[in-house]
């Protein structure tokens, strides 16, 4: 296999996992700073909440920009997994490698409808399918899916929950969410 397409199948995979982790704490981390901005300010916490949305939004308007393109090769490989992991192939199988392989075809179906070679070739890998040699376009395809994975993480990093959640002590906690206090007072015009 070429190096350049392992290499990015590995950050596709990565940045996959990393970015589902990093959804994971920023969920516990919105939910947190929510009640603390409550508790120790509830004007500032009125702000809050479009700040929220409009990164919710901004995500998800980056997702809908994938475009999905007739690809005969992105389809022969398509059927190619599906055959191995569709949900009426999972007869006799233990209850393990059934969710595995409905997890798999939801990664499937995703990767379909976002035409998104990393996924696909993710799933190929995993199934030991082979894939031949990629093009240009699918190489930037995967290049493009590893960049928008990248842009989400910063997103969820980047916001005020997930850095006051990431906070090593509760003094720092306090100082960073009197700051962010103070920003939302601002942002509403009264401060």
């Amino acid at each position: 296999m070429n190096p350049l397409i392992k290499k990015l199948i590995r950050d596709y995979n990565y940045l996959a996992e990393t970015l589902e982790d990093v959804k994971a704490i920023s969920s516990t981390a919105e939910g947190e700073f929510k009640s603390a901005l409550i508790e120790s300010d509830p004007d500032a916490a009125k702000a809050l909440m479009p700040e929220v949305d409009n990164i919710i939004e901004h995500v998800n308007s980056i997702e809908e920009q994938i475009e999905n393109i007739s690809d005969p090769k992105f389809k022969k490989l398509f059927r190619k997994i599906a055959v191995k992991c569709h949900p009426d192939k999972l007869i006799n199988l233990d209850e393990t490698d059934t969710l595995l392989y409905k997890r798999m075809y939801g990664d499937l179906t995703f990767a379909n409808k976002n035409h998104d070679w990393g996924m696909l070739l993710k799933l190929a890998m995993e199934l030991n399918i082979d894939f031949g040699e990629l093009n240009d376009t699918e190489l930037e395809n995967i290049i493009k899916n590893v960049d928008v994975l990248r842009l989400e993480i910063k997103k969820y990093e980047n916001s005020m929950a997930y850095s006051w959640y990431i906070q090593n002590d509760e003094n720092a906690r306090t100082e960073y969410l009197a700051i962010c206090a103070n920003i939302f007072k601002k942002s509403m015009g009264t401060d």
